[in-house]
């Protein structure tokens, strides 16, 4: 039984790191494809969020001017 265990361990985390690399060609893709912010960001927010599966995240950007994180774009049920 432990071997069943080990492959099936094993098949998860090579199933998650699919996932990671998919969602990473997914942003790329749009990064390269769009200048449009709030395409990228929608995008972004969409594929991460579906990666790590939570219902509550925001995104931050630097402002440029100040050098401070200011928030872009949340995700939130009340939303």
């Amino acid at each position: 039984m432990k071997g069943i265990d080990d492959n099936r361990s094993r098949l998860a985390v090579l199933q998650r790191r699919n996932d990671e690399l998919k969602t990473l060609l997914e942003v790329g893709k749009v990064l390269t494809s769009t200048l449009q912010l709030d395409e990228i960001l929608r995008t972004v927010m969409e594929k991460v969020g579906g990666l790590l599966r939570c219902r509550i995240w925001s995104l931050l950007l630097v402002d440029e001017a100040s050098g401070e994180l200011t928030f872009e774009i949340a995700v939130s049920p009340a939303a």
